[in-house]
């Protein structure tokens, strides 16, 4: 029995699809009916590696109820590989509450396969910043099929998963944020081949950086039905972060569907690894300009060297700490990096002008215009002029907020202070505690290859809705 059931999965790799598949079809009366756990485990893995999509029922019936562990994790594995989406709530299901731990391993794994499809097929659609139009109408078309309020803002969007509040009535749950951007940095040219597998990653063109931590919101806003969660769910996808601050268009949602403000909380996608980064440092850019006198190299006492005008700024700064600061029961480090210096004209002229770009990283216990004013005087003590070109808040951790409190009870996760900017800064700005948690590797943002774990997608889809459900 078993050799010939080996035959049959050979063949069915190899035979093309057909309309009426006798091999499926004896295949799925087998795995419905044959009282052999072999026959019945051989059937499931014969359905998957025939692609026959019209199993699915079966294989996901077969890892509810079947007796036979080995046929449970067959059926888990048939599901992963027809990538079929209408076997989620199956493997989902088995992944929490079966009660043989190698079955709960491979529906999670199975459930990871498929969130890996899905961050593959957005993948493959390239968007990098200012490029986003095509999608957004592909998201848009996935969302209005499912949800019935959907809203489009330039090219982003924002899902109610669950009916919007009443104009002048209270919520009667909370209401959760989760939000992402689905641009990328442009794309690198090697790859644009399209994404693909390397062992247990998926590489693809914003894989970590976000389109991952997309995948996840779209696949819990299906699969988890308002009755089964403590809160109302909106989904956020905008457009243009990866650019300057003023460009972003989580301003332009924001200002257009205010109802977000109320959100109790936000959830950045950000690629964290799955831990909670809470709150983030601030950002400010500025160019300080040094004025000098031009002259003779060789004789530069007739002229005033911009460039050695700079020097005892750059000189504090070298000698500069970075400053400590608590937010939210975490460490912020707030540090003053010289990014870029430019002066002079020729090799044999003292130079009239010095140009430096400051970064100011400051901590979340210091506002903007308490940042501002810091340079401000810090050019004026060495007798520069500033200007500001990139102007961006900083973010509180949050650490001791209700919602957050209780995402850490009931997922485990470790909580870090986030050493970098990201837009949970803009929503607080407007009101919205927000924290940063998602699947993707932070050091592969904006990198060659860039990949994400693919068991992570399948990590943080369970931290996600752990949290959410009631």
């Amino acid at each position: 029995m078993s050799l010939r059931w080996a035959l049959l999965l050979v063949v069915a790799a190899a035979l093309p699809a057909l309309a009426a598949d006798p091999v499926v079809e004896r295949a799925l009366a087998a795995l419905q009916d044959d009282s052999s756990l072999k026959v019945r485990t051989q059937a499931a893995l014969v359905l998957g590696a025939r692609g026959a999509r019209q199993a699915v029922p079966a294989l996901g019936h077969a890892l509810a109820g079947d007796e036979a562990p080995s046929v449970r994790i067959a059926a888990a594995a048939a599901l992963a590989r027809l990538g079929d989406l209408a076997g989620r709530d199956a493997l989902e299901a088995a992944s929490r509450v079966d009660p043989d731990a190698a079955v709960r391993a491979a529906a999670a794994k199975a459930l990871s396969e498929l969130l890996a499809g899905r961050t593959a097929s957005l993948c493959g659609c390239l968007s990098p910043i200012g490029e986003e139009r095509v999608l957004c109408d592909q998201v848009e078309a996935w969302a209005s099929a499912r949800f019935p309020h959907v809203r489009r803002v330039k090219n982003s969007l924002v899902v109610a998963v669950d009916p919007p509040s009443v104009p002048g009535h209270a919520r009667a749950r909370p209401l959760v944020a989760l939000c992402g951007h689905l641009d990328t940095v442009p794309v690198h040219e090697s790859d644009r081949g399209g994404p693909r597998r390397d062992g247990g990653r998926l590489v693809g063109p914003g894989a970590s950086d976000m389109k991952g931590g997309l995948a996840l919101m779209m696949m819990v806003a299906e699969a988890l039905p308002r009755a089964e969660r403590f809160c109302d769910l909106a989904l956020v996808l905008y457009s243009r972060e990866e650019g300057p601050y003023l460009e972003n268009e989580l301003e332009d949602v924001l200002g257009a569907a205010p109802e977000l403000k109320a959100a109790d909380l936000a959830i950045c996608l950000e690629p964290t690894a799955n831990r909670l980064q809470l709150g983030c440092v601030g950002s400010i850019h500025a160019t300080v300009t040094f004025a000098g006198r031009a002259a003779h190299s060789a004789r530069p006492w007739q002229g005033v060297n911009a460039v050695h005008r700079a020097g005892a700024l750059l000189a504090e700064l070298n000698a500069l700490p970075p400053r400590q600061a608590v937010s939210g029961g975490h460490v912020f480090h707030e540090v003053l990096t010289v990014t870029r210096i430019e002066g002079g004209q020729a090799r044999n002229v003292v130079p009239e002008r010095c140009t430096l770009n400051l970064n100011f990283r400051f901590a979340p216990d210091k506002t903007l215009e308490e940042a501002v004013a810091e340079l401000e005087a810090l050019a004026r003590r060495h007798g520069a002029e500033v200007a500001f070109t990139d102007l961006s808040p900083a973010c509180p951790a949050y650490g001791d907020h209700p919602l957050v409190r209780r995402l850490l009870e009931r997922t485990g996760v470790e909580a870090e202070p986030k050493q970098a900017w990201t837009d949970v800064a803009r929503l607080a700005l407007h009101g919205v505690p927000a924290v940063n948690l998602g699947p993707g590797e932070p050091s592969q943002a904006h990198q060659r290859g860039e990949w994400i774990e693919v068991a992570a997608l399948g990590r943080g889809y369970r931290i996600l809705e752990a949290f959410l459900r009631a």
